[in-house]
């Protein structure tokens, strides 16, 4: 299950599927795709941080201050915004045009929320300070983020190896192509290199261009990829508990997003309060309890202030 967001929240398309193609991955089969002309990567760049701020200031509620995103949901975003900019620039031929394509975009992919599910996560999100339409968006928006959480949590420990095993003097070039392949297929498909390095608050741009330099002719900078990989050790850390349920990761999200804690009824002995209501609602789950979610949080937020 892909995460791509492509343009905003939980919705789909919006980027060509040629475009997607040719700047997703390198070894993607591109043989049927033209390739597009060269831009300016700075122009790229800059064009990529306005239309991620854009969207992280609409995802939060209003009134509030956005709070740090959840590292999968930036991880999917920093991909799209990067092709979305790309795509406008080349599209219009300059920074302006581009910025008014994206709001003509964003208006359509919000018009047509009333498309995506129900969720029972609504009416919460509503009392939190979310407009109807970006109730739906973000209800949606974390069940795809807690179905890619799962997912990631499924191959972390073959994504941790193989990411170890290229700084391993004894790893060798035909080993370490084969590593980078299964990476890159990893962050195309689940956005696992990205969100490891953004769970410490770490860039994996260089990273994954180095990737790709291994992928293409199997030679490998070791001394660069081992002080890369030196600084993002505490998210190569794999937990031997049990992996997360989708309605435990996707309530992990919605606990970030909105920085809302548990409440704990005594005098029922259960949580009562709406946001576990609504989880148990969403996933027919009457058993429901959001502490494991609570302490993923309280752990990550420790791991960010750390790296901070």
């Amino acid at each position: 299950m892909v995460i791509r967001i492509d343009i905003a929240s939980a919705f789909e398309g919006g980027i060509p599927p040629s475009e997607r193609a040719y700047l997703s991955d390198p070894h993607t089969n591109t043989k049927s795709v033209q390739e597009p002309s060269p831009l300016d990567h700075l122009e790229v760049t800059d064009l990529a941080k306005i239309i991620f701020e854009e969207i992280r200031l609409r995802l939060a509620p209003r009134g509030s201050r956005p709070p740090p995103l959840h590292p999968a949901l930036k991880a999917a975003l920093a991909h799209d915004v990067k092709t979305l900019a790309s795509f406008l620039l080349r599209s219009t031929g300059s920074k302006y045009r581009s910025l008014l394509d994206f709001k003509n975009i964003l208006d359509l992919r919000f018009a047509l929320a009333d498309q995506l599910p129900v969720s029972e996560y609504e009416p919460y999100l509503k009392s939190q300070g979310y407009d109807d339409t970006m109730a739906r968006i973000v209800a949606n928006l974390a069940v795809r983020i807690g179905r890619q959480t799962v997912e990631m949590a499924k191959c972390r420990r073959s994504v941790v190896a193989a990411i170890r095993s290229l700084s391993d003097s004894k790893c060798r070039k035909t080993t370490a192509k084969k590593k980078a392949i299964f990476l890159l297929d990893a962050s195309r498909n689940y956005s696992a290199v990205e969100t490891l390095f953004y769970e410490v608050n770490k860039s994996p741009d260089e990273f994954m261009r180095a990737l790709r330099a291994i992928a293409d002719s199997g030679e490998i900078d070791r001394e660069q990829i081992v002080e890369m990989i030196s600084e993002i050790l505490p998210a190569l850390k794999t937990s031997r508990g049990p992996k997360p349920s989708i309605a435990s990761a996707t309530h992990e999200f919605l606990l970030q997003q909105l920085g809302r804690a548990y409440t704990w009824d005594e005098a029922h002995g259960d949580f009562r309060d709406p946001f576990t209501e609504a989880a148990r609602g969403q996933f027919s789950d009457p058993c429901f309890s959001p502490r494991a979610a609570q302490r993923r949080v309280r752990a990550r937020r420790r791991l960010s202030s750390q790296n901070a």
